[in-house]
């Protein structure tokens, strides 16, 4: 981990993530054109949106060398943030979601979300997983074309994304 900065440092970045609207059929597809063949499934979780709703995905992880690929099929509820980037005629589609950076602590993740909000950015979503993780979205759509995602993990959660199949 690198000493802290409020922006985005890329070098921090450990995570590429994709969302797609049929999780085996993107998967084969990253198996047929990257070999990307082994992937661990997380399986569907569920989220507290902002507006006071729920949202399901379903979460297929791997590593790519030293970046951890994620794959995400929104499933329900107030799933926009991933549903939007997708067609909605019911063709398959694939689409580049966000980038990924680990931040050290729970006080860099708070003072990153503070920073960035205070530049004008907005915060899509955030959230915990039974005190081993904590996450947010900053938009940055319309900077760089996609979210950044920020994430602190416990050491044991960090554990268990790092057991997840290496490709």
């Amino acid at each position: 981990m690198r000493p802290h900065t409020d922006h985005t440092d890329l070098r921090d970045v450990f995570q590429i993530a994709y969302v797609t609207t049929d999780l085996d059929q993107a998967l084969a597809v990253l198996g047929e054109r990257v070999g990307m063949t082994r992937f661990g499934r997380m399986g569907e979780i569920a989220l507290d949106t902002p507006s006071g709703g729920t949202l399901s995905a379903e979460v297929a992880l791997a590593w790519a060398g030293e970046t951890q690929i994620e794959v995400i099929e929104p499933c329900g509820g107030d799933d926009a943030l991933y549903r939007d980037p997708l067609p909605t005629d019911g063709s398959f589609a694939m689409r580049f979601h966000h980038l990924g950076a680990l931040v050290s602590s729970l006080d860099e993740l708070a003072r990153r979300r503070e920073n960035l909000q205070r530049s004008g950015m907005r915060i899509a979503l955030s959230g915990e997983h039974a005190g081993s993780s904590a996450f947010f979205y900053a938009d940055a759509r319309t900077t760089l074309g996609h979210y950044l995602e920020y994430l602190y993990f416990t050491p044991e959660r960090l554990a268990y994304h790092r057991a997840a199949p290496t490709n």
